[in-house]
C-alpha cells in the first residue's frame, strides 16, 4: 500500500447524511422516537375479539351517557361551512346563556389573549370577537367540552385523571391544527376536532373501571408496556374500542369514527397496513404525538397514560415528506409549539399550579 492510500484508509468514512438539528419535527421522529417493534405488541390489524360479557357491560355504561345536545351538531355544520363567519356562530351560541358564559370564560383566558396581554387583563363580553380571537375551530372543540354529558363525573379520585387527558386532547388538537397549515390535503377544522376526541374512550375507562383496574395499567404503563397492551390485558378492551363506540353513540361524524379506529396504527404498523384514505390524517396526529413527548421538559406528562410513549415505523416517513409536506426541520415552529404549550397547561391550574411569577 503506497502512503497516499494509507492516509486515505485512515480518514473516517464519509456521511451524505447531515446531523439532525434538535427540536425540530425530524428530531422528534427519527431520534427521540424509538423505533417499532417487529412484533406489534398489540396487533391492531387483527385484534382480539371483545369477551361478549364484557362487551354487554361496556354497551350498557356507553349507552346510559345521555346524548350530544343537538346544538353541537348544528355548531359543527356552521363550522364547517365555508360561507360561516364568527358573527354567524355567535348568534346561536348566545341563544344558550350558559354556554355563551363558558365561551367567553376561556376566551378571554390567558391561552387566547392576544399579543402583549400575557395574562388576560383586557377580556371582551362580545361574543363574536371572543371566536374571532380564539378561531372558529378552536370555538368548536371548546364548545364541544362544554356541551360533553356528565361522563366527567368519574368521582374525586379521578378527576385529575380526566383533567390530564383533556389537557393531553387539547395539545394534540393544537398541534395538530397548527401542522395542518402547511398541507392542502388536511382541513384545519377536522385536524383540530380528531385531536381532541382519539382519546375520548379513556374517560369511558375512567368512568366505568375500578381504582384497582386503573392502578394495575398505571403500573404496566410504568414497566413499559404499551397502553393498548395494558388495557386489554387488565379490562379485555382498549380505549379504542371504548371510543368509537362511543363516537357512535354521539353519532359523531363518520371520519371521527374511523380515526379513532386507525389513530394508533401509526405506532406499530407500516402504512401499507392502514388504508390509505388515512395516512395523511392519522400521520399528522402522529406527528402532534411525537412533538408532544418530547416536550416533557416543558410541560411535565402525568396521569394513569403518562408513560405512555408512542414508536416510529420508518417506512412512514414518506407521508411527513412528500405528502403532508410539513417542514421536518423548522426549529422556529417546533419553539413556538412549546410555547403555546405551556400557554395551555395555564388552563389547568389543577394539575398545573401556576408559578410565583406568573
Amino acid at each position: 500500500m503506497t502512503d497516499s492510500s494509507a492516509e486515505h484508509a485512515e480518514q473516517p468514512e464519509q456521511t451524505d447524511q447531515p446531523e439532525i438539528p434538535e427540536h425540530c419535527l425530524r428530531w422528534c421522529f427519527e431520534v427521540v422516537a424509538e423505533a417499532a417493534p417487529e412484533t406489534p405488541p398489540y396487533n391492531l390489524c387483527t385484534p382480539p375479539a371483545i369477551e361478549p360479557e364484557i362487551l354487554k357491560r361496556l354497551k350498557a355504561a356507553i349507552g346510559e351517557i345521555p346524548p350530544l345536545p343537538e346544538i353541537w351538531h348544528k355548531v359543527r355544520d356552521m363550522v364547517q361551512s365555508n360561507e360561516a363567519a364568527p358573527r354567524d356562530l355567535a348568534r346561536l351560541i348566545e341563544q344558550d346563556p350558559v354556554l355563551t358564559a363558558h365561551v367567553l370564560k376561556w376566551g378571554n383566558s390567558v391561552v387566547y389573549a392576544p399579543v402583549g396581554d400575557m395574562h388576560g387583563k383586557t377580556p371582551s363580553n362580545d361574543v363574536a370577537f371572543t371566536l374571532t380571537r380564539m378561531g372558529m375551530d378552536e370555538a368548536q372543540n371548546l364548545i364541544l367540552e362544554s356541551l360533553l354529558p356528565q361522563i366527567g363525573q368519574i368521582g374525586e379520585k379521578s378527576a385529575l385523571e380526566a383533567q390530564h387527558i383533556w389537557f393531553h386532547s387539547k395539545a394534540i388538537a393544537m398541534f395538530a391544527r397548527q401542522l395542518s397549515t402547511f398541507s392542502p390535503l388536511i382541513d384545519e377544522h377536522e385536524a383540530a376536532l380528531t385531536g381532541l376526541l382519539h382519546d375520548i374512550g379513556k374517560l369511558i375507562i375512567l368512568h366505568i373501571e375500578s381504582e384497582t383496574a386503573l392502578a394495575d395499567i398505571a403500573a404496566r404503563l410504568q414497566s413499559g408496556q404499551p397502553d393498548l397492551q395494558a388495557e386489554w390485558e387488565v379490562l379485555g378492551y382498549t380505549h379504542i374500542d371504548a371510543g368509537m363506540m362511543l363516537a357512535l353513540h354521539w353519532q359523531l361524524p363518520r371520519e371521527v369514527h374511523r380515526f379513532i379506529y386507525y389513530h394508533h396504527h401509526s405506532c406499530w404498523h407500516a402504512p401499507g397496513d392502514w388504508p390509505q384514505d388515512m395516512h395523511q390524517s392519522v400521520m399528522l396526529i402522529h406527528a402532534a404525538h411525537l412533538m408532544l413527548q418530547s416536550m416533557q421538559n416543558t410541560v411535565q406528562a402525568g396521569g394513569i397514560w403518562a408513560e405512555s410513549r408512542r414508536t416510529r415505523v420508518d417506512a412512514s416517513e414518506d407521508i411527513l415528506r412528500h405528502r403532508l409536506h410539513l417542514p421536518l426541520t423548522d426549529n422556529p415552529l417546533y419553539m413556538h409549539l412549546q410555547h403555546e404549550l405551556a400557554r395551555l397547561s395555564r388552563l389547568f391550574p389543577e394539575i398545573y399550579p401556576p408559578k410565583d411569577d406568573e
